[in-house]
């Protein structure tokens, strides 16, 4: 064996400690950097709070042209660091989760450490994971599960069943081969119907209540009995919320049909919620956005972040020690440079999301003025090659980011949307066609519910020419029901 000696010229990305932790500090929303920075502030004696008041910089955005002018009332508005987020420090960096949105690909990078960009809150359990956990320790057989499963990701968040059970069977012949009978998806329907919450994966308001009673209660049986009889007969009669009706119909008591009415109010007609939204989140808009004097201004929101500076006194000890041991000397000097490290990376952070705030205001200010319908196509490149950074730049700075804006608080990632083109060739936002398909639901006839096909007519003449399937779609997006379910809802 020979050994030989050569030299090899390679270009590698090295991600210092610095940009790690500019990179994680971007994708941080505002409640997670406020606790970064509090244990920072616990454990740098280099660093303390900047009390000093001082006025949020904004950024003038001109009403008759696409160009916008920064004007700066504060000595903290962002300038350009020495150390700048450029596209090749950005480049082969692990993105974050995707967003359903726009679905970007997800890419590992074996120099990042495992957990540089997850999220640092903890994610609650949803619905989905706690029926599989459940199947999991039900399901007889792999069929049998794999029928269960398929049941489990057709239920929404509310808890009720999206997809019939017809279509769920064609998917299972896909998955599982075309001897796939609707008895064996019923039977799968049956099990996941046992699972927490009660009456999870209903068919219809109906049928939730009615396994919600199934269930063992200390209510007296005539209770319980009237309870199952006015959910199976008389449900009409309840929304009108007549007792006296009800029990002139059912020839009870008026006493036992007002506790069989109080026993059907407590059960849950979103069972799904109970787990889904047992998570609260309190949302700290990051930027501002008003109209003063026919010009649209943005600020940052300074006052959610605390503000950082060094401690002078032990800075002083650090570039010039008394008689302290090379210890204390070497310890200063590393926090020092940590405390450097994070105000520079923050006020980074700050840049970047002022920055792309201004953009997608000057891009959609006719939706602020206009509303939805009026919502331009965008995606994450339109930006990135407006401020030269990396689309993966401009998904950490939109995620969990904020803007609070005359029509409510969105975050930064609503604004992009997928374009659509319309008769003229024109690309429009699919943001703006679901406000239309909205808009024509919510003035439909409601004893005749207009069907996707028709919407999709309806859409054509106003210039949006799209398939009935992403009608559909967009429609589900929305949280609508099929024309035959709005019917029978009626």
């Amino acid at each position: 064996m020979r050994q030989t000696l050569n030299i090899k010229l390679s270009q590698r990305l090295a991600l210092t400690p610095q940009l790690q932790q500019a990179i994680r500090i971007l994708q941080l929303s505002t409640l997670e950097l406020q606790t970064e920075i509090q244990e920072a502030l616990e454990t740098n004696p280099l660093l303390e709070q900047d009390d000093s008041l001082g006025t949020a910089e904004t950024v003038v955005v001109e009403k008759d042209g696409p160009s916008a002018t920064d004007t700066v009332a504060s000595s903290d508005a962002p300038v350009e660091q020495e150390f700048e987020l450029k596209d090749s420090e950005w480049r082969d960096a692990s993105d974050p989760a995707p967003d359903p949105a726009w679905e970007p690909g997800r890419r590992n990078n074996s120099d990042l450490p495992d957990n540089l960009l997850e999220n640092r809150s903890a994610a609650e359990q949803n619905l989905r994971q706690h029926l599989i956990w459940q199947l999991e320790v039900s399901a007889q057989d792999a069929r049998q599960k794999a029928l269960a499963g398929l049941i489990i990701d057709s239920v929404g968040d509310s808890g009720h069943l999206d997809a019939s059970l017809e279509d769920i069977r064609s998917l299972a012949r896909a998955e599982l081969g075309d001897d796939v009978s609707l008895d064996e998806v019923e039977q799968a329907l049956a099990l996941v119907q046992q699972f927490d919450p009660a009456g999870v994966a209903s068919r219809s308001l109906q049928e939730c209540l009615l396994i919600q009673l199934d269930q063992p209660r200390q209510e007296p049986p005539q209770h319980l009995r009237l309870a199952r009889e006015i959910v199976s007969e008389h449900l009409s009669l309840l929304a009108r919320q007549d007792s006296d009706a009800l029990a002139q119909t059912l020839g009870q008591p008026a006493a036992d049909v007002e506790a069989a009415v109080q026993l059907i109010q407590s059960l849950h007609p979103r069972p799904g919620y109970a787990i889904s939204s047992s998570k609260t989140d309190y949302i700290r808009p990051d930027v501002t956005v008003s109209k003063e004097n026919g010009q649209w201004k943005i600020r940052l929101n300074r006052d959610v972040i605390p503000r950082l500076k060094i401690h002078k006194p032990y800075a002083k000890l650090a570039e010039k020690p008394a008689n302290g041991s090379k210890k204390d000397t070497d310890y200063l000097r590393e926090h020092l440079q940590q405390a450097q490290w994070l105000i520079k990376n923050i006020d980074s952070r700050n840049d970047t999301i002022y920055r792309v705030a201004k953009v997608i205001v000057e891009r959609q200010r006719d939706f602020l003025e206009q509303g939805e319908s009026a919502m331009k196509p965008m995606i994450l490149q339109d930006i990135a090659e407006t401020l030269d950074l990396h689309e993966s730049t401009i998904s950490r700075a939109t995620a969990n980011k904020y803007m609070l804006t005359p029509r409510g608080v969105y975050e930064l990632r609503y604004f992009f949307s997928s374009h659509v083109k319309n008769a003229e060739g024109e690309d429009c936002s699919a943001t703006a066609v679901r406000s239309e398909i909205r808009k024509l639901i919510e003035n439909e006839p409601p004893d005749k519910p207009i069907s996707d096909s028709k919407l999709t007519k309806m859409l054509e003449e106003k210039g949006i020419v799209i398939a009935r399937r992403t009608v559909a779609k967009y429609r589900e997006s929305l949280g609508i029901p099929s024309s035959s379910k709005r019917k029978l809802t009626i």
